[in-house]
């Protein structure tokens, strides 16, 4: 790396989508440490801070993505349905049980208390990070379509049941890591004084915002759009936790940002916008 013979230099880091999740526990808060296996948050120190002048984040779902639930539950397709169905293309097509075994995608999922999630007859919070519904919906790797991918995945086993009770306790062991991982960002701390938290955002494109769930057979839909970046909401992106409840005039977040830009683009253009190019060299070169 280089200038790490220096002790004191500083670096800038600009990350995009996830990226800012790990830089912000990684690098800014907890240093190297791993959670704690007694379900205890870590030591907030900072660890990363001495070595970091700025932090730039761009489209980084801060509070979660609704589409991280719908990637698990049905799959990750870049294709349409119809265009999938009539084979003309090769375009990757990742099952829900290949998902499933991904715990960072559960990590991405939205928080409970900003109301992504609701039933549609109560219209009350829904805690999707309980295993019960998933077991007992069949979502994701426990749905019945999947099991043939689960035995490429799991080849040792040999019925079904097997391969159902490995991948339960995967499901309910990501689940938990996940609340965890929130619960540790979600902290409130003021950053050291030499640490300058930046955030790029869009704000133009209709975002999936809430889903409705039927709690008698385990279906859903998306009821609710609001502004964002087609994949992460405006709201997740600040981790604005007035989602979901009243409204107040101020910002509340437990990030506390340096600065904010929004750019009327969608979540893998904004990189590509000439506006996020001149800021960004700007707050690297001469701020």
């Amino acid at each position: 790396m280089f200038g790490k013979e220096r002790g004191e230099i500083k670096f800038d880091i600009v990350v995009h989508s996830m990226g800012g999740l790990i830089a912000r526990y990684y690098l800014l808060r907890y240093g190297d440490q791993s959670l704690p296996k007694d379900g205890s948050p870590p030591n907030l120190n900072w660890a990363g801070a001495k070595n970091v002048n700025r932090l730039i984040m761009v489209g980084t779902p801060n509070a979660g993505s609704v589409l991280a639930f719908e990637d698990l539950v049905h799959g990750k397709h870049f294709a349409p349905k119809w265009l999938r169905a009539i084979g003309a293309v090769s375009i990757p097509s990742y099952s829900a049980a290949v998902m499933g075994t991904y715990p960072s995608i559960y990590e991405l999922m939205p928080r409970v208390r900003h109301r992504a999630f609701v039933e549609n007859l109560s219209d009350q919070n829904v805690d999707v990070y309980d295993v019960e519904l998933w077991e007992k919906y069949g979502w994701g790797p426990l749905a019945a379509d999947q099991d043939k991918d689960l035995q490429v995945i799991l080849p040792q086993t040999q019925t079904v049941e097997q391969r159902r009770e490995i991948a339960l306790e995967h499901i309910a062991k990501c689940l938990r890591n996940a609340q965890r991982f929130h619960q540790a960002l979600d902290r409130a701390a003021k950053p050291p004084a030499n640490l300058k938290i930046s955030l790029v955002a869009g704000d133009a494109e209709q975002t999936k915002e809430r889903v409705q769930l039927d709690l008698t057979i385990g279906a859903f839909e998306v009821t609710k759009y609001g502004p964002g970046d087609g994949t992460v909401l405006r709201s997740s992106a600040l981790a604005d936790e007035r989602a979901g409840g009243d409204y107040q005039p101020k910002l509340q977040s437990p990030i506390h940002l340096h600065d904010v830009t929004f750019l009327f683009r969608d979540h893998l253009s904004m990189t590509k916008d000439p506006m996020f190019s001149d800021n960004l060299l700007f707050r690297l070169l001469e701020e």
